[in-house]
């Protein structure tokens, strides 16, 4: 597994549920759903990226928009 990849975005994840449950009663609708987005794209990210290579993920993260379309999808092997 690629540690710091993984770690990076499992902490952006924490950050982002703290946050979201700090502020849960001040959020609108709209804002509860832009932040669940935020959430669930860093722990797909870690998820779905946790086999990869850890210098091809921060490569392909900086170059390629669609390396993050492909991994922030939510996880078809969880089960």
């Amino acid at each position: 597994m690629n540690n710091s990849w993984v770690l990076i975005h499992l902490n952006e994840s924490k950050d982002e549920l703290d946050s979201i449950i700090k502020e849960y009663n001040t959020l609108d609708v709209a804002e509860f759903y832009v932040r669940m987005q935020h959430l669930y794209h860093h722990l797909n990210t870690a998820f779905n990226s946790r086999e990869l290579d850890e210098d091809e993920c921060f490569d392909r993260a900086a170059k390629d928009d669609i390396f993050y379309y492909e991994k922030e999808k939510f996880p078809t092997d969880l089960f």
